[in-house]
């Protein structure tokens, strides 16, 4: 039934004869690439034949085509008493996504209320991704921080960079700590401190201007103690995926990954099936700011991707390692992804732990290894820390293990 649903969807894509004709036999192709069911990718398939159609014999052009044109068209197939699909509107933007992305119709226009800000963000965006080499989380976060200001600053005015004050920094601080939590505050400090930094970059801008803005104290913006999840729940959520599921034989292979390597979620997210060095027994991690490094792949770890991608990875020709489990076959989207895979886990395991997400893995790595005796150094350099700062809050966690070495006060009882 599905290779005749197939077939049958193949068939409606080479009759179409409208403007989206090319562009719906390319979709046909990339549904079965991504591996819908045949059904599925058959009224998919319909709908879009069939609003081909309608363009053509309402003389809309292609450069013309948009919500405003899908809207008509479900509208038209209403008065004419026709029952609509009960997703067709769903079906028909998912169209018009994929029309926007191949170029085969114009973007989506976005009205922007602050054009001038947009236009210098843009800059700060390609000079922190392209000179800096930062995340792209990290980058959306600065350009979010920096836009803030530049509104707040500026409105919908020309911005002029050089403009800006030092009082026009400490005042906006001043606001932002009046609705913001201390450590979301550093976060909005940081942010703007880059972005001084690139306006300094570009000769708008004096040092003093980025010495101008207010530091956040430190004393209120300690790192919360590591919230580690405990060795026998770890076990315990990893061998609840034994099964041959593709959920489980996936899963299996993203908790060891986090478990045994103390990856971070975007690490696996990004990973690809060239990352994998079956003959040296190691895989490439792509880490934050553009940063790659090859680490060992323990047995388990190897012998779990293995089952993934024999008997759990879809056949598809995306190269991400990790995919979704259902139709279009593609790479986990977003790194929360990969919490979501803990979340499920500790679920289905029957775990509760403080934290949910993914993190709790590497925080245990990090715990075990300074129990075992692992100096700070050792600890950093396999969490791949920049800089020692980060690692030092696993300091605390051993705090217990360096009272046994104290010596007693005089006087004191043993």
């Amino acid at each position: 039934m599905n290779n005749q649903s197939y077939d049958e969807a193949r068939l409606l894509a080479e009759e179409a004869t409208g403007p989206l004709a090319p562009s719906i036999r390319q979709h046909f192709a990339l549904m079965v690439e991504q591996g819908y069911s045949g059904h599925t990718a058959y009224l998919k398939t319909y709908r879009a034949v069939d609003f081909d159609r309608w363009l053509q014999t309402v003389n809309i052009p292609l450069t013309a085509v948009d919500e405003r044109c899908v809207a008509l068209y479900h509208q038209d197939r209403s008065g004419h008493r026709l029952r609509p699909w009960r997703n067709e509107l769903g079906v028909m933007r998912g169209l018009l996504v994929y029309l926007r992305a191949n170029g085969t119709i114009a973007p989506l226009a976005v009205v922007s209320t602050y054009p001038a800000v947009d236009r210098t963000i843009e800059g700060l965006v390609h000079h922190l991704r392209h000179n800096r080499g930062l995340a792209a989380r990290t980058i959306a976060q600065y350009g979010d921080g920096a836009r803030d200001f530049l509104v707040d600053r500026f409105g919908t005015a020309t911005v002029c960079l050089a403009k800006i004050t030092a009082t026009d920094v400490i005042e906006h601080i001043r606001r932002q700590a009046a609705r913001k939590s201390p450590p979301t505050l550093k976060s909005v400090v940081t942010a703007l401190r880059s972005f001084l930094r690139y306006a300094q970059y570009l000769g708008e801008a004096e040092p003093e201007l980025v010495a101008a803005v207010p530091a956040v104290a430190r004393w209120v913006t300690t790192p919360p103690m590591p919230r580690a999840i405990a060795p026998a729940h770890a076990r315990q959520v990893i061998a609840h995926c034994s099964g041959a599921s593709r959920r489980e034989l996936r899963d299996r292979a993203i908790l060891l990954l986090l478990a045994r390597l103390g990856l971070r979620s975007g690490d696996i997210v990004y990973m690809k099936l060239d990352d994998l060095d079956w003959d040296n027994g190691c895989l490439r991690v792509r880490g934050k700011g553009r940063r790659e490094c090859f680490m060992p792949m323990p047995p388990d770890v190897g012998e779990a991707i293995a089952a993934y991608l024999r008997d759990g990875r879809p056949a598809t020709a995306e190269r991400r390692l990790f995919l979704r489990l259902k139709a279009p076959f593609v790479g986990l989207s977003r790194s929360h992804s990969t919490s979501s895979v803990v979340k499920n886990a500790l679920a289905r395991a029957g775990v509760d732990t403080p934290r949910k997400g993914a993190h709790q893995f590497r925080h245990a790595l990090a715990v075990k290894m300074m129990e075992q005796g692992a100096s700070l150094p050792e600890i950093g350099e396999v969490l791949r820390h920049r800089s020692p700062q980060a690692t030092a809050i696993y300091a605390r966690v051993g705090i217990d293990a360096l009272r046994d070495l104290v010596v007693a006060w005089p006087g004191e009882a043993a």
